[in-house]
């Protein structure tokens, strides 16, 4: 299962910017072991957005508490579930309620 991450900042930026490296490095390690799908910030940079990969929602709040600014209490999140259908032209266009 997929699950949407929407990181907000809760400090300053300068807070932010101290731990940005941990933040780039914790991102990398998860998209080499195939956890994180995309990443980005809205340009404001006032929210992080990301999708995890995850066995149940448990087990991506686990992650996702790992992530350096959640850990440190500089960003507060949320977590949305989603049912992945489609990606990068990959899915059908059918849906199990409409039956085509």
């Amino acid at each position: 299962m997929w699950y949407l991450v929407l990181s907000r900042v809760n400090t300053s930026p300068d807070e932010v910017r101290k731990m940005s490296q941990e933040h780039l490095g914790w991102m990398e390690g998860q998209y080499q072991g195939g956890k994180v799908l995309f990443s980005g910030p809205k340009p404001d940079r006032s929210v992080g957005i990301y999708a995890v990969k995850a066995g149940s929602y448990d087990e991506a709040r686990a992650l996702v508490d790992t992530e350096p600014f959640h850990a440190a209490g500089l960003r507060g999140y949320e977590i949305i579930e989603c049912e992945i259908h489609q990606v990068l032209g990959a899915g059908t266009f059918t849906s199990p309620v409409s039956g085509g």
